[in-house]
């Protein structure tokens, strides 16, 4: 598949902006592939403010199966998920091309989310995801074979990071400042 002809690159300005963290519902995404032959991959998204993970198992590292990976929360969390993914920022990854399939609403008329792209080799830009990237290489380490990996073994290693005590979180979980954020509205 070819890159999209109509890209949203982030500006600079935005990260100054964006970095304070002070708004709930920006959203960081990237792939974890498996070892060489390994069909399956899994698809990290972190929630910028919280540092909430969402961990999907996904059948290949195609832009149709992040798409459907996606779909998922919109089904899960229903009209709060409108709220709760404002914009997803993605790296130039394969896997991201079909990002009107991202932004398109399964549920409802019109777009769900707005996808950004990071600038070329600036990982830096998805720092949160990055780092959760790390944590989930301690369940699964480079080599892992994604396609001996059971849907529940990947909800355990989300269940634990998301249950992780973080010093930048004053030693409270993404867990409980995630759903804190939706106790105080």
């Amino acid at each position: 598949m070819t890159k999209p002809c109509r890209k949203f690159c982030l500006p600079a300005w935005y990260f100054c902006k964006r970095d304070k963290r002070e708004k709930f519902g920006h959203w960081e995404i990237d792939s974890i592939m498996g070892c060489k032959g390994s069909k399956q991959a899994l698809l990290v998204l972190t929630e910028r403010r919280t540092r909430m993970g969402i961990i999907v198992l996904v059948e290949d590292h195609t832009a149709a199966s992040v798409v459907k990976a996606i779909n998922r929360p919109e089904r899960k969390f229903g009209k709060l998920f409108y709220t709760m993914f404002k914009s997803i920022t993605v790296d130039n990854g394969s896997e991201f091309p079909d990002f009107e399939g991202i932004e398109i609403a399964h549920r409802r008329k019109g777009k769900r989310t707005i996808v950004f792209f990071c600038h070329p080799y600036s990982a830096y830009e998805r720092g949160s995801n990055e780092n959760m990237n790390r944590l989930i290489r301690r369940w699964f380490p480079k080599g892992t074979n994604f396609d001996e990996v059971t849907k529940e073994q990947v909800a355990a290693a989300e269940r634990w990071v998301n249950n992780y005590p973080r010093k930048l979180l004053g030693w409270k979980s993404a867990r409980l400042g995630f759903y804190t954020h939706f106790a105080v509205k």
